[in-house]
């Protein structure tokens, strides 16, 4: 008989933790509008306003039309505190974001109710009215927002909505592509791959292509990008290709995107260097990620023949009468001087380089062989021409 009253016991004292185990507990809300991913986000359906989903295009589209004040629609994200998920908002995830287009600007403040339930009790809370505006019509736009301390109830910095959230919308026709609330609609941090150190000459323009722009998982609407050099006089001209003619142009065409960035290490300032900070700005959900690489300044080849020895042109190499000899360099030679010298190893004249091309006249020297030196202070070319 006795165990019969501890088994009794036993079970009366495994009530409360039994019922309460029934609680299935969500701190993350994430609806899409495909087919099979709409759940119970359906609203309450009656004159004053409709929802219908279109499960092709991935939108529920709502139509208020309701005289009054706005009213409460896209409720019913649970359905008690006992039986769907009751979604908890902590000092972590107070966040909501979605993705709304609207036949017409839209412009006032919006408003959400979190229906129950502290410990599960039907509690109404309120999350005070925020700024609302769609500032162009048929146009998608992302609206996100922080859910402060919400008013009435308890548990200001813990919410609890078991039986649902409701959003309040003035008249109109709207679209909605996503809705997220709690974890779900906590911002990513954008991202940008990493530049290894650059080894640039100066004073000769460059262009590098970075890679892996992107927000994590989130839409790419109201990303900026932005670039500056940390110090001022060792970099210049730094800026972005723009395709579009509309500001910074990103190719979001395959994600994660990508951007042309230009820069020039600047003339004289071999030996030097400096870093170049690039900041990936999401505007919607301020958002903010550096990335920085770093430019070591090489002599430029505007100071230097070593590299392109093998490109430098000059023709005609052999001449008659007052035709000028022309003495191509791909890349700029500030500074340089052409030496013209005869067979017998002797200067007849000189003259500076200050460009990519220069024009030799050799119609006052007699006729025979010469020897044209290219010289820029450090390194010297030779090429050989004949008068006749």
């Amino acid at each position: 008989m006795k165990k019969i009253y501890k088994l009794i016991l036993a079970c009366w004292l495994l009530l409360p933790a039994m019922a309460f185990s029934q609680r299935v507990y969500s701190t993350s809300i994430k609806y899409t509008f495909s087919a099979g991913a709409a759940g119970n986000f359906v609203g309450n359906i009656n004159t004053d306003f409709t929802i219908t989903q279109d499960a092709v295009d991935g939108f529920m589209n709502v139509i208020v039309n309701l005289q009054a004040s706005p009213w409460s629609v896209l409720n019913d994200y649970t359905s008690n505190c006992w039986g769907n998920p009751t979604l908890i908002l902590n000092q972590k995830n107070r966040y909501v974001e979605f993705r709304v287009k609207s036949a017409s600007p839209i412009s006032g403040t919006w408003e959400e109710d979190i229906l129950g339930c502290d410990g599960c009790c039907p509690t109404r809370k309120t999350w005070p009215t925020v700024p609302f505006n769609i500032q162009a019509a048929n146009t998608w736009q992302i609206f996100f927002s922080t859910i402060g301390p919400t008013t009435g109830g308890g548990q200001n910095m813990i919410d609890t909505a078991g039986t649902g959230m409701d959003f309040r919308l003035k008249n109109g026709t709207y679209s909605f592509d996503y809705v997220y609330v709690g974890d779900a609609a906590v911002p990513p941090v954008p991202t940008i791959d990493l530049v290894k150190t650059q080894n640039k000459p100066a004073g000769v323009a460059q262009q590098i292509t970075l890679t892996g722009i992107n927000i994590p998982g989130r839409l790419t609407d109201g990303l900026v990008i932005t670039a500056a050099s940390k110090s001022d006089g060792f970099i210049s001209d730094i800026s972005f290709v723009d395709l579009t003619g509309n500001g910074t142009y990103i190719d979001f065409s395959s994600v994660p995107g990508q951007a042309t960035l230009n820069y020039t290490p600047v003339a004289g300032m071999q030996g030097y260097g400096d870093s170049i900070i690039v900041t990936l700005t999401d505007t919607i959900r301020q958002q903010v990620k550096n990335m920085a690489f770093y430019v070591n300044i090489l002599p430029g080849t505007n100071n230097s023949l070593s590299s392109v020895t093998d490109k430098i042109s000059v023709y005609p190499t052999v001449t008659k009468g007052d035709q000028l000899i022309s003495v191509v360099i791909p890349e700029a030679v500030k500074g340089g001087i052409i030496t013209v010298i005869d067979i017998m190893g002797k200067t007849v004249s000189s003259q500076k380089i200050d460009g990519t091309s220069s024009k030799v006249d050799l119609s006052v020297f007699a006729s025979g062989v010469y020897f044209l030196k290219i010289f820029d202070g450090t390194n010297e070319v030779t090429k050989k021409v004949v008068k006749e």
